[in-house]
């Protein structure tokens, strides 16, 4: 009976089922039809980075990693597809140092037809190396005025350069960069970025420093100028005497930690000493500078010694110059009884006695208490134009003149 019923009737029901076809290919030809959409800048994912990267490889350049996609297929089926739905990826394993043309493979969106477009991307892969740079750092700005950068400590003073050859050849140097503000007086520590730079002063991308940063100790001094005792021990020859010590400069600039330059009054020489001189003598002349203290520019230190020769100058001066002091009132001095000259003997420093004359010595004869009549009495010399040294002597000749003491009636009877 049931082959009856699906024999019965079998023309109109093949008829029915034609038509029902040809509705259907109308609705979806018209009502939903088959279209073709294209979704741009679709990310292509790179594959095995990793295990590039233990083979020694890495990507250099720029990758054009998107791509273009067709998809072809119903309308309502097409547009519920997005970028995200495109799964693009690209495997880089088993590729080699150069350019490379990479496959781009996309997964399938099921009904959908689907086209691409590039189908490979260009990657050009470098080997990695290491190099290693030493570190420069760059100070910039200045202290407050009166103090001074000292020498900057840092580590590590070596890193290494890291990433494809021919960014890591192109690293010149290795810089860390400190930036000073106005008025520093001590110390400064710091945790400072590197930088790699070309010759150009460029900053190299695409390398890895390591390590990336460095640890910075940086004293800062203070400037002084201290007094430069020479310490010296100078001996004359027989006949010669020292008259002058210098030392050139007389003071000198030093740098060192605020607690140990502030106690400084002077800073002192390396002993020397000198015997039997018989002329100026000028030698160079270290300093003994007290540990932490240095100098601030290298200067030479010279002491130097004067000499002179001891000599002797004889001079035949008037008794008429002579000073009488202490005369008794109703006294006087009979001049014409006196030695017509007395010679005065002067012994020192020969540059002092050229310029001595008769002028400058001064002769005094004291006659306090005496009384008419002819006495005996010393007579005193001294220089009178001479400041402090330079004369060791001053003798007469003879050392007793004979004076003769008389009234003025006396001589008027004489």
């Amino acid at each position: 009976m049931m082959n009856n019923f699906f024999k019965r009737n079998l023309t109109a029901k093949i008829i029915s089922v034609f038509f029902a076809l040809i509705m259907w290919t109308y609705v979806m030809s018209d009502i939903n039809p088959k279209m073709t959409r294209e979704i741009t800048n679709v990310p292509v994912q790179l594959l095995n980075m990793e295990e590039l990267r233990q083979q020694g490889l890495v990507i250099v350049g720029e990758v054009n990693d998107q791509i273009r996609v067709t998809v072809k297929g119903r309308r309502d089926e097409i547009y519920k597809i997005n970028k995200n739905d495109v799964k693009a990826t690209a495997d880089l394993n088993g590729y080699k140092a150069g350019v490379n043309n990479i496959p781009v493979d996309v997964a399938s969106l099921g009904n959908i037809e689907v086209d691409y477009s590039p189908k490979f991307l260009k990657v050009e892969l470098e080997e990695i190396v290491r190099k290693q740079r030493e570190v420069d750092l760059l100070i910039s700005g200045n202290p407050k005025v009166g103090y001074i950068l000292n020498e900057p400590r840092y580590k590590p003073s070596v890193v290494w350069i890291e990433g494809p050859a021919s960014f890591v050849n192109a690293v010149d140097r290795v810089v860390a960069k400190l930036e000073l503000n106005k008025g520093e007086v001590e110390e400064i520590v710091a945790s400072l970025p590197l930088k790699a730079l070309d010759d150009k002063d460029v900053e190299v991308m695409n390398v890895e420093i390591k390590p990336p940063y460095i640890d910075v100790y940086l004293p800062v001094d203070r400037l002084r100028t201290i007094r430069i005792e020479p310490k010296i021990e100078a001996k004359a020859a027989e006949g010669y005497r020292i008259t002058d010590i210098s030392v050139l400069p007389e003071s000198i600039a030093l740098r060192g930690q605020e607690e140990l330059i502030s106690s400084l009054s002077s800073v002192a020489t390396e002993a020397v000493k000198l015997d039997n001189l018989t002329e100026n003598k000028t030698i160079d002349a270290s300093l003994v500078l007290p540990e932490g203290i240095k100098l601030f520019n290298e200067e030479e230190v010279k002491i130097t010694v004067v000499v002179e020769a001891i000599v002797e100058k004889i001079l035949d001066v008037p008794t008429v110059n002579i000073e009488f002091t202490g005369i008794q009132q109703g006294l006087d001095v009979d001049y014409d009884a006196l030695l017509e000259k007395i010679q005065v003997k002067l012994v020192g420093k020969e540059s002092v006695l050229q310029q001595i004359n008769i002028e400058d010595i001064k002769m005094m004869v004291d006659l306090k208490n005496l009384n008419s009549g002819t006495h005996d009495v010393i007579v005193n010399a001294s220089i009178s134009t001479v400041a402090g040294g330079g004369i060791d002597e001053v003798t007469t000749t003879p050392k007793k003149i004979s004076v003769k003491l008389i009234e003025p009636i006396q001589r008027n009877n004489d």
